[in-house]
Formats: structure tokens, sequence, C-alpha cells
């Protein structure tokens, strides 16, 4: 009996617990992000906007100014036992509706991602270096850890 009770409080607790959140610079749209979640759920001034699956969890992003792109980055929802470190970097439109525009595999944490003022690139800051993508034309520029590109990132004044 106190182990049944012991498993419905620990599920209770897993259920319970609040998850962070990725917000537009406009606070109309919203993201809740936490642990093992695979499913992104865009909100749009509390109520669910849209839906997409990902294959992978969700740990940080970020919306455009204008909020028609989002970036989400996170570990792999199945771990591969040959390179465990991997994380992914998903692009999406949001209108007319939530779809995938382009995704990367990046063999080393990302620490940082942003929209360029032109809204047609994305700067990210991973271990191994930087990248921007140009995910309109689906090209990738690479630079290593000792030539960080000049970047102009979009900027929100509320935060």
């Amino acid at each position: 009996m106190r182990i049944f009770i012991f498993v419905c409080c620990f599920v209770f607790w897993l259920n319970s617990a609040s998850a962070d959140a990725i917000k537009s610079c406009s606070d109309d749209y919203s993201i809740a992000i936490g642990l093992h979640s695979n499913v992104i759920r865009v909100s749009k001034e509390g109520k669910v906007f849209a839906v997409a699956k990902s294959d992978h969890d969700i740990v940080g992003g970020v919306f455009s100014l204008d909020d028609s792109y989002l970036v989400v980055y996170g570990l792999p929802a199945k771990v591969d036992r040959r390179s465990p470190q991997a994380e992914i970097l998903s692009i999406y439109s949001t209108h007319p509706r939530l779809h995938l525009i382009m995704k990367r595999t990046y063999g080393g944490g990302i620490y940082d991602i942003g929209f360029g003022v032109n809204q047609r690139s994305i700067f990210v800051n991973s271990r191994f270096g930087f990248e921007i993508i140009d995910f309109q034309r689906k090209k990738v520029r690479s630079f290593d850890l000792m030539s960080e590109p000049q970047f102009t990132k979009e900027f929100c004044a509320k935060r």
C-alpha cells in the first residue's frame, strides 16, 4: 500500500511540475516547455493556436519580432548511444499554420540563437563555432570559434 501511495504522489508531482515558457516579444505567442516535451503547443493570447510533433525535447527557443517564425532546440527524444551529445535545432513558420521549414543537428550544446534584423537568417552560437543560417534560401555559413562573424540580431525592447 505504501508503494502505491508513493507512486501516486510521484506521478502527481511529475504532472504538476511547472514548465518554463518561450514568449514572443509582443507576449501574444508562447510555448510551454518542459522535460520530455516532444509536442510543440503554440498558444496565442492564452489559447492553443497550433500543435506540431517534434523529434526532440525543447530546451530553448525564440520567436521573430513579428511572430512569423519560431526557432526551438533541444536534445533528441531518442538518444543515440553513438553520439549522445547532439542537439537539434528546428525552424518553424507560424503563418498560415505551424510548419517545419528547416532542421539542423549540432554535435554539442547550443548556447545562443537569434534572428537577424532582416528576418531571413538565424545566428547560432554552439559549442564548436558559429553558424548563420539563411532559412529562406536553405544555406548555412559556418565559422570557427576564433572568428565570430558580424551579425546584427533582432532586439526586443521589452526584455
